[in-house]
């Protein structure tokens, strides 16, 4: 009885070791990250830019959405409904075909949006805030990024750090209100490029079940320019 018993205890105990050396294999990862975060903020005076973050976040930490055409179709009726003009009418005119493909290869308007902050290690884990879910070529393009990398990436590190309180403001302000219509803010792309958004409408996101589903952002970048030029 006594060599049953211990048999039993040494696969329990062996069962414990495995369970808690699975959960520290995560931990690593998540201090590397923050390293890699705190070594360039104290270089950089906290300003820590997209092409730092990206450095520090992976594929776990991705938002993307699922079905991106059924996401421009969330996009398109939510601003629709809330300002009377969908992202098709605004892009391609109020009579053109509804064809997702035409949003996400667009090379000039910019489409983008951030998840609920609920979604990913990133957010929940560490605190990082909403991590972008979804940006067309345009976006890709303007903040010199691939795919898998930007749909990483806490939403954030798209301004500079002086720019993020500002940047703060105006999305609790767009969760309060719906929607804002606005002009000149400063964004940051991957390689600490610096560009001034002339015009910009940011909008809040509901899904098919009436659930808050995150914010949108469209504007032009042929209307962008180097700041304070």
């Amino acid at each position: 009885m006594g060599e049953i018993l211990s048999c039993r205890h040494i696969l329990q105990l062996w069962l414990i070791a495995l369970t808690i050396c699975d959960t520290f294999a995560f931990l690593p990862n998540l201090q590397q990250r923050k390293l890699i975060l705190n070594r360039h903020s104290s270089a950089a005076g906290d300003d820590v830019s997209a092409n730092v973050a990206t450095s520090a976040f992976s594929k776990e930490d991705s938002a993307a959405v699922p079905d991106r055409d059924d996401h421009i179709r969330i996009l398109d009726e939510n601003l629709k409904r809330c300002s009377g003009l969908g992202l098709y009418d605004r892009i391609l005119g109020e009579d053109a075909e509804h064809s997702p493909s035409k949003i996400h290869d667009n090379e000039r308007w910019v489409v983008v949006s951030h998840d609920t902050a609920e979604d990913t290690p990133a957010s929940v884990v560490r605190g990082e805030g909403p991590v972008f879910n979804y940006g067309n070529l345009a976006c890709l393009k303007q903040f010199r990024m691939q795919w898998d990398e930007f749909t990483c990436l806490p939403s954030r590190y798209s301004a500079e750090e002086m720019e993020r309180g500002a940047r703060e403001r105006l999305l609790e302000k767009v969760r309060k209100y719906g929607y804002a219509d606005d002009s000149n803010i400063v964004r940051v792309a991957k390689d600490g490029t610096r560009f001034q958004i002339e015009k910009y409408i940011l909008w809040n996101l509901f899904n098919d079940d009436g659930n808050y589903y995150g914010q949108a952002c469209i504007f032009d970048r042929n209307k962008c320019r180097p700041p304070d030029s």
